[in-house]
């Protein structure tokens, strides 16, 4: 299977065994790891405001190794960023709104 489905089902790509990623080779396994990384990446960078910012302020265009991932982290307090009275508030539509600019899934279908 191509490194394309490691990276979009990583089930599918070992069969829907767990352990089968357990018997490859060291390298393989961080092979298979630096292109799925190096894929979402580029599919994610300009589409996820705070992905774009984070990688232009630490000048990052590109994945060259799996380490370059950290670098990519979001700190804690990205997730803790959202105004609290729209939780305190029981607004929860608002912070799926919130909550959508942190992913390329399509939250819009869900119910409040």
């Amino acid at each position: 299977m191509s490194p394309d489905c490691f990276a979009d089902e990583p089930a599918r790509f070992f069969l829907e065994n767990d352990l089968f990623v357990h018997h490859l080779p060291r390298s393989q396994q961080e092979s298979l790891q630096l292109s799925a990384l190096q894929k979402r990446f580029v599919a994610m960078r300009d589409a996820i405001p705070p992905l774009t910012a984070l990688a232009d302020t630490d000048r990052i265009s590109e994945i060259t190794r799996l380490e370059d991932g950290a670098a990519l982290l979001f700190p804690h307090t990205l997730y803790k960023s959202y105004p609290a009275e729209i939780l305190n508030d029981l607004r929860f539509p608002e912070l799926t709104e919130w909550l959508s600019r942190l992913t390329l899934i399509d939250l819009s279908a869900i119910k409040a």
